[in-house]
């Protein structure tokens, strides 16, 4: 008898409210019968902010976007094999790339907090992964705190991670805690191979 009244207030409520079915789920009474839904809505008066719906990775993005930045290629040229060193800003972030690029390499970047206790739980395991593939790869780290305006771009909301790059193209953000250490390992040999 309950499944009756509410599939009779299912079919009918307003288009646009959403009801409940009798099988739980939320529905509206268009998509019932079987009309297509309506678009989204889209503010435009802040043209800057993601739609409601868009996915954001905590892990962050590629922060170079649309913009053309001249990269920094005397931080990039003062590397050394095989240490990790610090990024904090984008001119010296394209200069890696741009050199990585040209070597043919993969770039990897640690995002990171002093003090924070999953960051150091990884800090050993980095290093170590530095010092193995010296040849093929850079690391870097970046602290959140000395590096604000780059891991804004960026838009990191979690630490630690890591994003991956091959060259100058952007492969992946990850997690780099000391439970999903393998996951980077794995999506890192990926790239290597």
């Amino acid at each position: 008898m309950l499944a009756i009244a509410l599939s009779t207030l299912a079919w009918t409520a307003p288009a646009f409210a959403p009801t409940r079915t009798a099988v739980g789920r939320f529905s509206s009474a268009v998509q019932m019968m079987g009309s297509p839904s309506p678009p989204p809505a889209v503010d435009n008066r802040f043209p800057d902010r993601k739609p409601a719906g868009a996915v954001a990775n905590k892990y962050g993005h590629d922060p170079r976007g649309d913009d053309a930045v001249e990269g920094d290629s005397t931080f990039a040229s003062a590397l050394t094999a095989g240490e990790i060193s610090n990024v904090c800003t984008i001119q010296e972030f394209v200069g890696v790339l741009d050199a990585a690029a040209a070597a043919n390499e993969v770039v990897v970047l640690k995002f990171m907090r002093e003090g924070c206790a999953a960051c150091a739980s990884t800090k050993k395991q980095y290093t170590d992964t530095a010092k193995m593939y010296a040849s093929k790869a850079k690391f870097f780290e970046v602290d959140y705190d000395a590096a604000k305006p780059f891991c804004k771009k960026c838009e990191v909301r979690f630490v630690p991670s890591a994003h991956i790059y091959r060259g100058s193209d952007f492969v992946s953000a990850l997690p780099l805690g000391k439970n999903s250490w393998d996951a980077f390992a794995e999506q890192l040999q990926t790239e290597l191979a």
